[in-house]
C-alpha cells in the first residue's frame, strides 16, 4: 500500500503547491519552488506515516489526514516566504554589515532546511519500521 500511499501524497502535494505558488503570489519562487514541493511533499508523507489514520479511505489509503496536514504545513510554508518587494534598511551607510549579516542569515536557513529533509526522511524510514 506504500505506493498509493505515495500516489495520493503526491497528488495532493502537487495541488497545494500548485494552489500556494499561484494564489499566493508573495515572490517569485523560481528553483525555491522545488524546495517548497519537497518539503511540503515529505511533511505530509511524515505526518501521515505518524498520525493514527482517521477519515474516509480511498483505494485503502486515508487521504484526509494526508490533506488536512499538507494544507497546514503549505499554510505554514507560505507564512515563512518573504514579501515579493522586501527593501532592507541597515544602520548608517554601512552597505558591507547588512551583506554580512544577510549571507550569515541565508546559512543559517540552509542549514535549517538541511536538518528539516533530513529529520523528515528518518522519521518517514521509521515508521515503516
Amino acid at each position: 500500500m506504500i505506493i498509493m500511499d505515495i500516489f495520493f501524497i503526491l497528488i495532493i502535494t502537487l495541488i497545494l503547491t500548485a494552489v500556494i505558488a499561484l494564489g499566493f503570489r508573495r515572490q517569485g519562487f523560481g528553483a525555491a519552488l522545488l524546495l517548497f514541493f519537497l518539503i511540503l511533499f515529505l511533511g505530509t508523507w511524515a505526518a501521515g506515516a505518524w498520525i493514527p489514520p482517521f477519515g474516509p479511505y480511498g483505494w485503502g489509503v486515508p487521504w484526509l489526514a494526508y490533506l488536512i496536514f499538507g494544507i497546514f504545513l503549505g499554510l505554514i510554508l507560505a507564512a515563512l516566504i518573504p514579501p515579493a518587494k522586501r527593501t532592507r534598511r541597515t544602520a548608517g551607510d554601512d552597505r558591507e554589515a547588512g551583506v554580512e549579516t544577510e549571507t550569515e542569515t541565508l546559512a543559517a536557513w540552509d542549514a535549517l532546511v538541511w536538518v528539516l529533509l533530513v529529520g523528515l526522511l528518518i522519521a518517514i524510514v521509521i515508521s515503516y519500521f
